[in-house]
């Protein structure tokens, strides 16, 4: 990359590009926000996590090591361009959220979805490994963790 300082720039503009970068995680479960902001919905207490995990996994995990995320970025993001840096940043924070996620059902921790999306386009959507449970599997996972719960 040779010439002075506004025509390096500007060949790194054109070889990274200029446009609104995102990426985003999302647990895909019904109950993930309970689980993430640590609160029984029914009591209004705090949750206990009998299983392991904490209360604010995912947002502990953002902040906790967003210097890792940047520095994945920008060891990347020359070879690559932006989505496949951008997507590696997200999967290793996933990664990061799923050690520190309550382990309740198992399908909480495995069910993270990072998606990147480039000037509003959808350019990288790993689907969570384990897919959004339905009402009666959630029932059926919690009936095999927990045993049946309720009056007879």
């Amino acid at each position: 990359m040779g010439g002075d300082f506004v025509d390096r720039v500007t060949q790194l503009q054109v070889q990274v590009g200029m446009n609104d970068l995102v990426g985003s995680l999302e647990r895909d479960q019904v109950y993930a926000h309970y689980q993430e902001a640590g609160v029984n919905r029914f009591t209004g207490g705090p949750l206990v996590y009998h299983r392991g995990g904490q209360a604010r996994y995912q947002e502990s995990s953002l902040y906790d090591y967003s210097g890792d995320y940047l520095e994945l970025i920008a060891g990347e993001i020359l070879d690559g361009g932006g989505t496949d840096a951008m997507a590696s940043a997200m999967e290793k924070f996933d990664d990061y959220a799923r050690q520190r996620c309550p382990v309740e059902l198992e399908a909480l921790c495995n069910s993270g979805h990072p998606t990147v999306t480039d000037n509003g386009a959808v350019t990288y959507d790993r689907a969570p490994l384990v897919p959004r449970l339905s009402e009666g599997e959630l029932k059926a996972n919690r009936e095999h963790a927990y045993g049946k719960i309720g009056r007879k």
